[in-house]
């Protein structure tokens, strides 16, 4: 008899929601199949889910046991029918069966050879994929990656008056799309991004049964450095705790981006800090968090600086981005605290919504995300690099120096000083005399 079982999975507050079915085959060789469903719930909520007492469940929980019983039904169902035509029930046939019941795929046919066909296929499934933090389902900006990709190749695929199948991708197809975009004014960064985002739908086509063209490899993704490294400096840091400002929303705004320049988090993690986040051990303050995108969890000390800018209170939280966001602030207070060196960068048009580079003043172009390269930056050469990467989050110090713009040189001239000042101190060492204790005579 076969049977379908759930139970929870994973380390993180929602856990993920794993299916295991066992069955007997024809010749009575038992298997166990275990597979993620994609679907999350934390562990209080799964317990009166799961109890065998009668328990008054929210619409939400209903819904949810409702859809798990009738994906046993379907799956049970289906198994009975497939082993009778001498199908091959395996990890895969399992998930096949999930994403049919929750609409990922159509029974038709898994997915066609097209390669929008397939970006969406990669989409639908998102929650069930391999992420960069160890743990299973792609982040809410993944994702939406891709979904600019359907939209990318549709508009490619109009100017071209062809339909790209996944064997299409190669060299010459790699070329011809990198040409169209640099037309279209895209950064060679987001180019080559957008290339091994459509390398990475190949190889999961390939994974699918969908045939790939035999010179995908020869498709090449070059890793761009960043031309555009701006920071704020430490006086210009200095300007804008100084600059007077006449409303508490701009004064909110700066207690953000103090503490941005001083914490050195990417932004959604400065932004969904709280008065919850501090915590106190052997008499030292420290902001306690889990990085989103790492997954890593972070301990930052307390400062004078800090001290200085919570003394009257935590900030009220602000979005990133809109009208009233943490961007559009940080640029109104740049431009009142007198940040105005001209810079290369890069700025949003507001009609083609694409990112346009040339020289600007740069409060022009400041963002969230300049203020993690400024803590990156400012101590760069202050203190060693692996102490900077513990708290930006770096997994490896050619990352940490590719984001700050250091190369070769600049790690060469900071062993220079190093020389330098251990001259100095063998020198002043040389100067000293000894002076011995005199004698009775």
């Amino acid at each position: 008899m076969a049977t379908l079982n759930y139970s929870l999975k994973g380390t993180n507050t929602l856990k993920h929601i794993y299916a295991k079915l066992y069955y007997k085959d024809s010749t009575e060789t038992k298997y166990n199949l275990f597979k993620n469903t994609g679907k999350k719930i934390n562990s209080e909520d799964w317990k009166k889910l799961t109890t065998k007492k009668r328990v008054s469940l929210p619409a939400e929980l209903k819904s949810l046991k409702l859809e798990l019983e009738k994906l046993e039904d379907f799956t049970l169902k289906n198994l009975t029918n497939d082993l009778d035509k001498n199908i091959i029930i395996d990890k895969d046939w399992l998930q096949f069966q999930f994403d049919l019941f929750f609409k990922r795929v159509t029974k038709e046919k898994k997915v066609t050879e097209l390669l929008t066909d397939n970006i969406q296929e990669y989409v639908n499934t998102a929650s069930i994929r391999p992420n960069g933090k160890g743990g299973i389902g792609l982040s809410k900006d993944r994702i939406n990656q891709y979904k600019n990709l359907i939209n990318l190749i549709n508009e490619y695929q109009k100017k071209t008056k062809v339909k790209y199948r996944v064997k299409d991708v190669k060299s010459t197809f790699a070329t011809n799309l990198l040409s169209y975009l640099d037309k279209k004014g895209y950064s060679t960064s987001y180019q080559q991004k957008i290339l091994s985002n459509i390398k990475t739908v190949c190889n999961n086509a390939r994974k699918n049964g969908i045939e790939v063209n035999l010179h995908l490899q020869d498709v090449k993704i070059t890793s761009v450095k960043n031309e555009f490294i701006n920071y704020l400096t430490e006086k210009e840091i200095e300007k804008i705790e100084k600059v007077v400002l006449k409303s508490d929303s701009l004064n909110n705004a700066r207690k953000w981006i103090l503490l941005g320049c001083y914490l050195g988090q990417r932004g959604n993690d400065l932004i969904n800090l709280t008065e919850n986040n501090i915590i106190a051990k052997n008499g030292r303050k420290y902001f306690n968090l889990t990085q989103e995108k790492t997954g890593k969890p972070i301990h930052i000390p307390f400062n004078v600086k800090i001290e200085d800018i919570l003394k009257e209170g935590f900030p009220y939280r602000l979005n990133i981005n809109g009208e009233n966001g943490l961007n559009k602030r940080f640029k109104e207070i740049g431009k009142l605290a007198g940040v105005d060196e001209v810079v290369k960068g890069k700025k949003m048009c507001k009609e083609s919504k694409r990112w346009i580079y040339g020289e600007y003043p740069k409060y022009e172009i400041l963002r969230t995300h300049d203020l993690r390269r400024s803590f990156a930056t400012n101590l760069y050469g202050k203190m060693p690099n692996v102490v900077i990467m513990a708290i930006t989050g770096h997994s490896t110090e050619k990352m940490l120096l590719r984001y700050i713009g250091k190369n070769s040189i600049d790690m060469a001239t900071q062993l220079a000083e190093y020389y330098e000042k251990q001259e100095l101190i063998n020198k002043k060492e040389s100067k000293m005399t000894v002076i011995k204790k005199a004698s009775n005579q």
